[in-house]
């Protein structure tokens, strides 16, 4: 309830005053105590609200009687902790009212542009004339994979299937596109290391992969241009694997983020963080084989995560990609 100034006028009011810093020394040591021996008065009450003392004020009180005549006490303000708790919630409320009302059509405008300089930020690395994005958050794909019962295939499209049989030629063919996607210059001028992952398959093995071997491939590459210590990899170790084997998303009903998470694991954590991380795959059809492996890359605290497909299906279009 708002309380009227008025009440300061009634007669049964004495006057109240706030004593200043040094006022409060004074009085403290004409009356030879310290300020948590005085009487208290809540913060809550009427006047004390009024006049907007805080907690910790000293207030000089002048009263004036008919038989006593006049004489001054003083009162330490002291806290309510729920009236201050319920009096923060309403200023926090209306704090964040005022801030709702505030964002208009300009303010939208600054909030998008800021949305568009994130986005360049996330491809600090990458040379984006070389990719293309998707809904997914730093999730990028090379080109579009045609399936093979979408009718005759590109050059990409054969390519993803010769990769998939480990074919050397589809591998450097891949490597070189990957290479070209990714900026030398900014990775030579960053001060932290760079991890380069697989999204491993949907069986439970320890051969490498087509994919496996084409980021071996990529690192070897890339050191020839980087300080050998600025990237972790070494040979034959994928960080991520399978620990329990799934149907492939391509065939699978099941396309849920969740049954990826339950069966990929990721080893040589020590590697990844503080790192920015480069997570590779061969094709993107739902996104959420890439999504479960970036959320487990992500508790071993990187840097960042950057996403890149070598393509991605036109078969399966979800609203998510």
């Amino acid at each position: 309830m708002k309380k009227d100034k008025d009440i300061l006028k009634h007669e049964l009011v004495p006057e109240h005053i706030i004593l200043s810093d040094s006022d409060k020394k004074k009085v403290l040591i004409d009356l030879g105590c310290n300020q948590n021996q005085l009487p208290k008065i809540k913060i809550t009450d009427p006047v004390v609200e009024v006049i907007g003392a805080e907690e910790g004020d000293v207030l000089q009180i002048t009263r004036k009687s008919v038989t006593a005549g006049t004489f001054i006490t003083y009162r330490l303000v002291e806290g309510d902790g729920a009236a201050l708790v319920n009096k923060k919630i309403k200023e926090d409320k209306k704090a964040k009212e005022t801030i709702n009302k505030k964002v208009d059509k300009e303010d939208k405008k600054v909030l998008k542009e800021e949305s568009n300089l994130q986005n360049e930020k996330e491809l600090y690395f990458l040379n984006k004339e070389k990719l293309l994005p998707t809904k997914l958050n730093k999730t990028y794909y090379l080109d579009e994979y045609k399936p093979k019962n979408q009718g005759e295939q590109d050059e990409i499209s054969e390519s993803i299937l010769k990769l998939k049989n480990k074919d050397a030629e589809a591998e450097d063919f891949f490597v070189e596109k990957i290479f070209s996607a990714i900026n030398i210059d900014k990775l030579k001028d960053f001060d932290y290391n760079f991890t380069f992952c697989s999204v491993p398959g949907s069986k439970v093995t320890k051969e490498l992969s087509g994919i496996d071997n084409v980021i071996e491939k990529l690192v070897i590459k890339i050191r020839e241009h980087l300080p050998n210590n600025k990237i972790s990899n070494f040979k034959g170790v994928n960080y991520l694997y399978r620990n329990v084997g799934v149907e492939e998303s391509s065939t699978s009903n099941d396309k849920s983020k969740e049954k990826h998470l339950d069966s990929i694991k990721l080893k040589y954590k020590n590697r990844i963080k503080n790192n920015v991380v480069f997570l590779i795959d061969d094709v993107i059809i739902t996104g959420n084989t890439m999504d479960a492996c970036r959320d487990i890359i992500l508790e071993s605290e990187p840097f960042d995560v950057i996403c890149i497909g070598l393509t991605k299906t036109k078969q399966y279009k979800p609203a998510n990609i």
